[in-house]
């Protein structure tokens, strides 16, 4: 049930340290903290709308956490391929 705050948090230090929201692993930074959020979301809704401690089942939460998971990955490839995202390590010193 805190996830609007470290969701806030995160839109914060997105918005300040990076600045760069257009640049396409921010845009899957994003995404994917957005569908983690949606699916925790999901799972409290449930819990409240039913006044029991039953959200959603393990067996939904890990599907749709897979799904999106696939998606971010397959969507790191694809970048990957056309150059736009690099998987180079570097260190500033």
């Amino acid at each position: 049930m805190g996830g609007v705050f470290d969701c806030s948090l995160y839109r914060r230090s997105r918005t300040l340290l990076w600045d760069r929201s257009h640049e396409p692993f921010h845009l899957i930074s994003a995404f994917c903290t957005r569908r983690f959020r949606g699916i925790g979301f999901i799972d409290d809704y449930a819990k409240v709308s039913k006044a029991r401690n039953l959200g959603l089942t393990a067996k939904k939460k890990i599907y749709f956490q897979v799904f999106v998971s696939l998606v971010v990955g397959v969507s790191l490839l694809v970048l990957t391929t056309h150059s736009a995202y690099s998987t180079q390590l570097m260190i500033h010193f």
